[in-house]
Formats: C-alpha cells, sequence, structure tokens
C-alpha cells in the first residue's frame, strides 16, 4: 500500500473549503473525474455496512431544468408573502454556474440502525467529496436548503430516502482569492482528562 505523508494528508485535509458560485469558472468538469470522486465517496465508514448514500449527478445540460424545480419547491415550501427575491435570483442562478450538481440523499435502513447513524454516514461521503474536489483542484460546497424535500418527487426519491441537499462542484475561476480558513484553538475544543 503506497505511503501517504502525514503532511499530505494534514494540507488536503486543512485545506478544504466551501467555495460559493460567484467563484466558478464555465469549464467543463471531465465526468472521469466526478466518477473518481463519487467512487472515493462510496468508502466512507458505514455502520452495519448499509451504504445509506445516494446520489443523482445534474451536469450543465440538465442543470437549467434543475434551476427550475428548484424554484418551484422554493414556492411550494413557502407561502408567497415569505419569497424573498435575492433569494429567489440565487436559487436560480447559482445552479447555472455549476460544472456539476450532486443530489445527496439518505437511502434509510430503519430495521438495523438508527437514522442519526446513516445521516453521519452520508455526511462523510460529503466529506469524501470535498475531499476529492480538493485533490482535483475543483471547488464547491453542500447546500442544504430547508425546501430541499419538496425536490424530492422529481429526484424520483421512494419512501425510503429523503434528500439531504445538493453538493455543487466546478472548477474555480482563475482569479479566485480564497480567504485563509480559520478554526478555533484546539485548547477550546478539546478536554484531556
Amino acid at each position: 500500500m503506497p505511503k501517504i505523508s502525514n503532511k499530505e494528508v494534514n494540507d488536503l485535509l486543512r485545506q478544504r473549503r466551501s467555495t460559493y458560485p460567484n467563484d466558478y469558472s464555465d469549464k467543463v468538469i471531465d465526468k472521469n473525474i466526478l466518477e473518481d470522486i463519487l467512487e472515493n465517496a462510496r468508502w466512507a465508514p458505514t455502520h452495519k455496512k448499509t451504504e445509506p448514500w445516494r446520489f443523482i449527478v445534474f451536469q450543465k445540460s440538465r442543470l437549467k431544468e434543475f434551476s427550475a424545480e428548484m424554484m418551484k419547491a422554493y414556492k411550494r415550501y413557502f407561502s408567497q408573502d415569505k419569497w424573498n427575491e435575492r433569494k429567489m435570483k440565487k436559487i436560480e442562478k447559482n445552479p447555472l454556474k455549476a460544472g456539476a450538481i450532486i443530489a445527496v440523499v439518505l437511502d434509510r435502513h430503519e430495521e438495523l440502525i438508527p437514522e442519526w447513524e446513516e445521516i453521519a454516514a452520508v455526511a462523510m461521503a460529503v466529506q469524501n467529496i470535498y475531499l476529492g474536489c480538493q485533490a482535483n483542484d475543483l471547488v464547491g460546497y453542500w447546500s442544504t436548503p430547508s425546501f430541499r424535500t419538496e425536490m424530492e418527487e422529481y429526484l424520483g426519491l421512494n419512501e425510503t430516502q429523503k434528500s439531504l441537499g445538493f453538493f455543487y462542484i466546478a472548477h474555480p475561476k482563475d482569479d479566485i482569492v480564497l480567504a485563509p480558513r480559520e478554526r478555533k484553538p484546539l485548547d477550546q475544543k478539546v478536554r484531556w482528562v
């Protein structure tokens, strides 16, 4: 097994970040890279080997339809007096800026383990997607809009499945300037006993 240095692992983990659609370029993402990223997601830890993640990939030719469905979902979820024009413009435009959008789906195994464990497994798969993007010089973020459940019929989900959001992926703009990441010191997060 090839040895990966501690520094390489640390750099990959510590440089991972969420990057939003205004910093995306329109360069097409190679399907082989997307498949590789999703293959890595498949290797996330999973209790009782339920592998509760499912992914639905939308690329350039389908992003306009995805955007329209997002808008319909937003309007179904919120009453008209709650509509926010600024948010609606983002819902309409942001999907069109992505190179791909991956619908992140939980496929429950209710009889085997608690839901929170399967949600945690899906979140680990999403972390692998983040790391795969980082390793391939791609950017992205996991969007979890409150109205995501309104997309479940469009996504073709069955009664054991639920939407956990959408992962936007793209090549970054050439002139992107990413702010340094910040985290609170370790001693504020860990208690040694």
